[in-house]
């Protein structure tokens, strides 16, 4: 004859308990035994039970279960049930947190999780993890990965577990996405020329990400060596010198970088002023003759200048900006014309009716003399600025005037 160990209940939490049922083919007179180890390696326990006649048993903590029957007359001992494991929940929760916790993780940072357990104490944990493959003893705490890549993406949970037979439920649930390619910050200046004595903001930004400091690097042409001008600071710099810039970012320990930046150029106005003279003494130039155009600077020094000449057919940048600069606005173009009154009207470019996000716009083919504005508008209904003042573009070609006929003193 041979016992047989039955559960109503395969796992409990802490608090409730399972039955256990002894059966056995003739049971008439039989007494029963009850058996628990608290893991596959240690030695059987017997239970203290109040009722040996009974086949049931009620317990309240995890292990492995046996039994078997016996009686002394006439004498009998059956053989030890299969063994039923009952699982224990402790009412302890494990938490499961992501260092440094970043939406967005890229191939190559370095990241740690960690399990812990809530009112843990002096308890020596083991740990257990999904997916399965992080456990590989010993199981800790911590699960460290020091470059991660796109195959550690998914669901990660843990659990804390006491010995073999009991644990707590498990932890939430984090879900890594690795990005497998290195993310490229954005470059953005607020202005591409610098004013005489004044600064230009650039922004640098890494999108859908956090925590980025920012590097910053400059040269001085295309063929010379970027240097470092800037470490780890926040995402926006002033600079004050022409050039070409572009950043990176960096963010952990240790250091993980982005891709380079596109470059910006960013022109810088000197306070030098420049005199374009005619050298020729005569009123007038007739075809065929010849002419000499010098630009000299004022106060040149000894620096050696290079020279740009807009001619016919040039083209020209404009910039507009707005005091105390804020968001939302959309930027309008205009070139003057003269209305034969007191006043110039406004004339809107060409792809300007609807204002431009960009606060430059390119003239192509600059071949007259002409005069420009602009002005800034935002809001449902829009909301526009003053115009500025006109700034006038003189070219090698036809004259044509700007001015109204009542100003044409001032305008001279």
């Amino acid at each position: 004859t041979s016992g047989h160990t039955d559960s109503r209940q395969d796992n409990h939490t802490t608090g409730g308990s399972v039955t256990l049922t002894c059966s056995v083919e003739d049971p008439a007179g039989l007494k029963y035994e009850w058996f628990r180890q608290t893991s596959d390696t240690s030695r059987k326990t017997p239970l203290q039970v109040e009722n040996f006649d009974d086949s049931h048993t009620v317990i309240t903590h995890g292990g492995r279960y046996t039994c078997r029957g016996w009686r002394r007359e006439p004498e009998v001992l059956t053989p030890e049930s299969d063994p039923v494991t009952i699982q224990e929940t402790v009412s302890n929760r494990a938490s499961l947190t992501l260092q440094p916790n970043w939406p967005q993780i890229f191939s190559g940072e370095k990241i740690t999780l960690r399990c812990e357990i809530d009112g843990g104490g002096d308890t020596q944990w083991t740990y257990e993890w999904k997916p399965d493959k992080l456990n590989i003893p010993p199981r800790h705490s911590e699960y460290r990965i020091n470059s991660v890549t796109r195959s550690h993406s998914g669901e990660y949970r843990c659990k804390g577990r006491k010995d073999s037979y009991s644990s707590t439920e498990w932890s939430n649930v984090i879900r890594l996405n690795v990005s497998p390619n290195k993310p490229k910050p954005t470059l953005t200046a607020h202005n591409a020329i610098i004013p005489v004595g004044g600064t230009v903001t650039l922004t640098c930004s890494v999108r859908g990400s956090a925590d980025w400091k920012y590097y910053w690097f400059k040269r001085t042409s295309d063929s010379s060596v970027a240097q470092p001008i800037r470490d780890g600071v926040p995402d926006s710099i002033s600079v004050s010198q022409g050039g070409l810039y572009h950043c990176r970012g960096g963010r952990g320990d240790p250091l993980f970088f982005t891709e380079n930046s596109d470059k910006v150029t960013i022109q810088e106005t000197v306070s030098n002023r420049a005199s374009l003279t005619l050298q020729s003494n005569r009123p007038q130039i007739f075809s065929g003759e010849t002419i000499t155009l010098r630009c000299e600077i004022d106060g040149g020094g000894d620096n050696q200048w290079t020279y740009e000449w807009l001619s016919p057919g040039d083209s020209v940048t404009l910039n507009c900006e707005v005091e105390h600069p804020s968001a939302g606005w959309r930027f309008y173009w205009y070139k003057a014309v003269s209305d034969l009154s007191s006043y110039y009207s406004y004339e809107l470019l060409p792809g300007s009716s609807n204002g431009t996000e960009q606060d430059s716009y390119i003239v192509h083919g600059q071949i007259h003399t002409a005069g420009y504005m602009c002005r800034a508008g935002r809001g449902d209904p829009v909301y526009y600025t003053d115009y500025s003042t006109p700034k006038f573009v003189w070219s090698g070609g036809q004259f044509v005037s700007v001015c109204p006929l009542k100003k044409q003193m001032l305008c001279n």
